[in-house]
């Protein structure tokens, strides 16, 4: 048995490895459980990103049940997490519907798939879309523009879509 879930973890951590993540398998019990899978990510330190807590004995948290959500979370948390505010979260792009010079910042966190279709539906109303890579602020940085900017949005954000279209 000790055999199989050694050859399970080296599964993970190769998975892991292909998205620059590293995996600890800690085996030992604590007040969390008998175990733990952590997904190590080196954007955030000191920690972990993500851990998996089991027991040997449960059918509740078993080890193939940990495994399981470890893989999920690596098949999809490039696509839908990002850390931010202290913790992951679903989404990572954030966009601002422009319309007449007026903005609203939507406060979304979407995939980049999520706004396009969101998006979409706002481009359809005659609104522009402006998607950053977080909340605008002096870091951020623009992703994608959805719609004709020019009549919606103000002068700054305008300079700001030329200076990275010309990118």
């Amino acid at each position: 048995m000790a055999n199989d879930i050694d050859n399970k973890i080296s599964e993970l951590r190769r998975k892991a490895a292909e998205q620059g993540l590293s995996i600890r398998f800690r085996n030992t019990k604590t007040d969390q459980g008998d175990f733990c899978i952590f997904i190590k990510d080196p954007t955030f330190r000191p920690g972990y990103a993500v851990g998996f807590d089991g027991d040997w004995q449960s059918k509740a948290v078993s080890f193939d049940q940990c495994l399981a959500s470890a893989n999920h979370w690596l098949r999809k948390r490039d696509k839908r997490f990002t850390f931010r505010d202290g913790r992951w979260q679903y989404g990572h792009y954030h966009f601002i519907v422009w319309k007449n010079r007026d903005g609203r910042d939507m406060n979304y966190y979407l995939t980049i798939e999520d706004a396009d279709k969101a998006a979409a539906e706002y481009v359809s109303q005659g609104c522009c879309v402006v998607c950053y890579d977080e909340p605008p602020s002096g870091k951020s940085t623009l992703a994608k523009v959805y719609g004709e900017y020019l009549p919606h949005v103000n002068d700054y954000v305008r300079r700001s879509i030329e200076k990275w279209s010309k990118q």
